[in-house]
């Protein structure tokens, strides 16, 4: 609308103006020189108006995006003026300038709340540009870095040099925890980090939290569940000894007095010998119990080397072609990473591997096409990421809550260590290791490293 107004104010200056120099022509054509003189004074003032009349719109509008660069709302250009395209410019430049001022108040407000929030937010918040500067950070990391501000990351570098390190290697996505003491206490702090892009320029986030609370949570709720599967295995155990004692006695006690040797009839004899065994199983099975609970606690630490991703699959896939024949399953391998070697300890990692094998063989008993996919492929951060993958009776969601317990077992056979020796070791690589599955379908591990 602006632009229309002047433009007609424009094109009738210039009309007057084009009319005037016809007029004063035609006098001078007539020698009326009275009348040119006039005229050609009226071209001036004429010419000098519409002059001045684009350089006062040029000049209010640059007035107007001064402002608006300066950021200055309390510009306004007076609406009461009598000239109507003039007084529609005004007002077509008051409302624009009035919508800019209304824009930058609710940025700032947006702003405002945004900065308030990261300062009350309960984890600790670091923004970090490409040169290390610190953009944002709030109380709560403070608290948790033991600084009271932080404008560089060279400064978190000499006060705590672990957590620095820690920051500085993390890839984006990833976390890591560390201790950080606090006074007479210990956090266990977690670490995060993700990179954006704002302004043509590269930000680190780092999120900070203390999660000391919840793994004091889940280690009480994990020793509980830890308890009472140890008491059930060892009630199983101890329960009929304790009967099968109690009944042997009875063979050789009577009334207070012990029998002799001459009374015993070959029954009890047979059936003492019987209990025994018994006994001596279930004390085997104990035993057995025992030593299972040792693995889980004597896991050795991972040397770690470069492991070539081809020849290690291909070593698994000979480790199991014997089981793969005897079982009749189908053993399909698929390497889509595209990097040939990894870091770990080849000797556990195996381990691991040949342990989810051996599950997933006793889950497709009784499958007629038995299937089962190794694949290596690129995790979402970017890492390694394994999957074991069968076409057997899977499991249901409450088994999958409890498959990586200690002792937790579907099977009569079966010790209950496997999937936790595998969760320890994964976590000993700085990974995780998690299970789903379609009841009677298939059953997947993923192994993200």
């Amino acid at each position: 609308m602006s632009s229309e107004y002047t433009r007609f104010g424009v094109i009738g200056r210039l009309a007057l103006f084009t009319l005037l120099i016809v007029a004063a022509s035609f006098l001078v054509f007539l020698c009326e020189w009275g009348y040119a003189v006039i005229s050609l004074l009226a071209i001036l003032i004429s010419g000098w108006n519409l002059l001045y009349y684009m350089q006062s719109t040029h000049r209010k509008l640059h007035f107007f995006f001064e402002a608006v660069k300066s950021e200055d709302g309390s510009l306004h250009f007076p609406e009461n003026v009598s000239d109507k395209n003039l007084r529609g410019l005004h007002e077509n430049l008051n409302r624009i300038n009035q919508l800019i001022t209304e824009i930058r108040i609710r940025q700032a407000h947006s702003e405002r709340f945004f900065l308030e929030f990261m300062k009350r937010s309960a984890s600790g918040l670091i923004a970090i540009d490409d040169q290390g500067f610190v953009e944002i950070v709030n109380d709560a990391a403070l608290k948790l870095t033991g600084l009271p501000n932080l404008t560089h990351m060279d400064r978190l570098k000499q006060h705590n040099p672990v957590l620095y390190k820690l920051m500085e290697g993390l890839k984006p996505g990833q976390g890591e925890s560390i201790k950080i003491p606090d006074g007479k206490e210990l956090k266990q702090v977690a670490v995060q980090v993700a990179v954006i892009r704002f302004s043509e320029k590269k930000y680190r986030i780092f999120s900070l939290y203390d999660i000391k609370a919840e793994l004091e949570e889940n280690e009480l709720e994990t020793w509980q569940k830890l308890i009472r599967i140890m008491t059930h295995e060892i009630m199983n155990s101890i329960a009929p000894i304790t009967s099968l004692s109690q009944t042997l006695s009875g063979f050789y006690v009577k009334k207070g007095e012990t029998v002799k040797a001459g009374e015993l009839q070959q029954k009890e004899i047979d059936n003492t010998v019987q209990g025994l065994n018994v006994i001596g199983e279930r004390a085997e099975g104990l035993r057995s119990f025992v030593d299972n609970y040792r693995k889980l606690t004597r896991v050795p630490q991972p040397e770690f080397k470069p492991i070539n991703m081809d020849h290690w699959l291909e070593s698994i896939r000979l480790l199991f072609k014997s089981q793969e024949k005897a079982e009749q399953v189908q053993l399909e391998v698929v390497n889509t990473h595209p990097s040939k070697e990894f870091p770990g300890d080849e000797k556990l990692l195996t381990h691991v591997i040949l342990n989810l094998l051996n599950n997933a063989t006793e889950a497709l008993e009784g499958t007629a096409n038995k299937h089962i996919r190794i694949t290596a492929e690129t995790g979402k951060s970017g890492s390694l990421r394994l999957k074991v993958r069968d076409n057997g009776k899977g499991f249901n969601e409450e088994e999958r809550d409890k498959i990586f317990l200690p002792f937790y077992t579907t099977r009569e056979q079966g010790s209950g260590i496997g999937l936790s020796l595998s969760r320890q070791i994964m976590r000993l690589h700085k990974g995780s290791i998690s299970a789903s599955s379609v009841k009677g379908e298939w059953a997947e591990f993923v192994l993200d490293f």
